[in-house]
């Protein structure tokens, strides 16, 4: 009986320590790569003149529902929903456009002004879809958004920005840019008609035969089944549909691109199955992916333009919008196949008390809490033996270097009784990728070592 109930314990205490399914704990190495890219990410942003905007990890489900429709698969399949203690309808945010569009709106509202912004955000997405690598149930998005701005500029810039912060994180030449435009609304519904009509010839998907039955014939073209990359290839593109405004306006979004010098192909696939999306709609998806042969290869930011999602969710009149968002796990794997990551460009020192049967420890402590303390003072990390500084009895000084090397410290700041006789804040200085040792007499001279050995 007792041993029945240990094991009943010990199964219920792994299970209160196992993730939930499509999550992932970010620790030590993969957190610096995620701040890295968001640091990079709003640097680029802030070049441009964008300010940052932080909305709800969760809203009201008719948000999403409206933004992205009853019928789309997110709504219906992949969101968090749940009632609250108010038996309100809420919803972990699966992307953040709407809740983007919605904080700004209702502050244009109660100020009864026009909307002109640029903003850029971060932060965790939740989907309930199949896990799989680089895309997980919470993920993390980059995003930008443009609202009130309607010219073709506005797309250019908005593409210009996706370039330059991709080649900032090492990416140019990773990645390609897939464009295409959809034009105005009437040329869009005019191009659903023709997709509906060609689709109608062929035995599709299940999930396709679904979309066509609810009139989403351009979310078919996104299908990844065998059963429908024939009918995909053979689909009419959109150009046939455009106006000629719309045919100018795509014309100057791709002349701006081509001034400044950015590379791209148009994709007549390439579409946004949401009703509010029109014109230009882009991706810059990796070069060298193995899926490209039978599919689109993988996509590391998408986006477009959303003139018409503001009528949407209620606003009086349209408001021209577009912007991208890029998951922030598919970046990191990217960079990691090509063999990029961040390292630490600051010292890291392991401070090792060095103690034996005579020495005064007490002194010895002080003194390294005293130069683990000036370090951090002048923006070095220090890291003080802990084991050592709360155990009496010496011990070798082998394994304090084993741990500096574990916690992958650069430099081991070595203190005993030697160097408190010498004075305050001396140290020897150990360089463990080559061993070279140094003595230095303050923290000045600390800091002088550390630059030069």
């Amino acid at each position: 009986m007792m041993q029945t109930a240990r094991k009943v314990s010990q199964r219920r205490y792994a299970s209160i320590l196992q993730r939930p399914r499509g999550t992932v704990d970010l620790i030590g190495q993969a957190c610096r790569e995620m701040a890295y890219i968001e640091s990079t990410g709003a640097k680029v942003a802030s070049s441009h003149g964008f300010n940052e905007i932080r909305t709800p990890v969760f809203e009201f489900s008719e948000l999403f529902e409206r933004s992205l429709g009853d019928s789309s698969d997110v709504v219906s399949k992949e969101m968090y929903s749940f009632l609250d203690k108010s038996s309100h309808s809420v919803t972990l945010r699966p992307e953040n456009t709407a809740g983007v569009s919605r904080a700004l709106l209702s502050v244009t509202r109660e100020k009864n002004s026009s909307i002109k912004e640029r903003v850029f955000y971060h932060g965790p997405m939740f989907r309930y879809e199949r896990p799989q690598r680089g895309r997980q149930r919470q993920f993390n998005q980059f995003g930008v958004e443009m609202l009130g701005f309607d010219g073709p500029s506005a797309d250019v810039e908005c593409i210009e920005m996706a370039s330059r912060f991709l080649k900032s994180l090492g990416l140019g030449n990773s990645v390609k840019l897939l464009i295409n435009s959809l034009g105005y609304p009437d040329c869009r519904f005019n191009y659903m008609k023709a997709l509906d009509a060609h689709f109608g010839k062929y035995q599709l998907s299940s999930d396709s035969h679904n979309r066509l039955a609810q009139g989403r014939s351009l979310r078919i073209l996104d299908s990844k089944h065998p059963d429908d990359s024939i009918a995909i290839q053979e689909a009419p593109g959109p150009s046939l549909h455009r106006s000629k405004d719309a045919s100018d306006r795509f014309e100057k979004v791709l002349n701006g691109l081509d001034m400044l010098d950015i590379g791209y192909e148009i994709d007549p696939t390439l579409v946004r199955g949401l009703d509010y999306y029109t014109h230009t709609t882009f991706e810059f998806v990796v070069t060298d992916d193995i899926t490209s042969k039978a599919q689109r290869p993988s996509a590391v930011l998408a986006g477009g333009r959303y003139d018409d999602l503001s009528k949407t969710l209620g606003y009086n009149d349209s408001l021209s919008c577009i912007g991208w968002a890029s998951g922030m796990e598919r970046l990191m794997l990217e960079r990691a196949r090509i063999g990029l990551s961040i390292h630490d460009e600051a010292p890291k020192v392991f401070v090792l008390p060095l103690f034996d049967a005579i020495c005064d420890q007490d002194v010895i402590i002080h003194q390294v809490f005293r130069v683990a303390s000036l370090l951090r003072d002048n923006g070095v990390s220090a890291i003080p033996w802990n084991k050592q500084l709360d155990c009496e009895a010496p011990i070798a000084i082998k394994k304090g270097f084993k741990e500096a090397e574990r916690l992958g410290c650069t430099f081991v700041a070595i203190i005993g009784d030697e160097e408190t006789t010498k004075g305050h804040d001396v140290a020897m200085i150990k360089k463990l990728s080559n061993g070279t040792q140094v003595s230095a007499k303050g923290i000045d001279d600390i800091l002088d070592i550390l630059k030069r050995i």
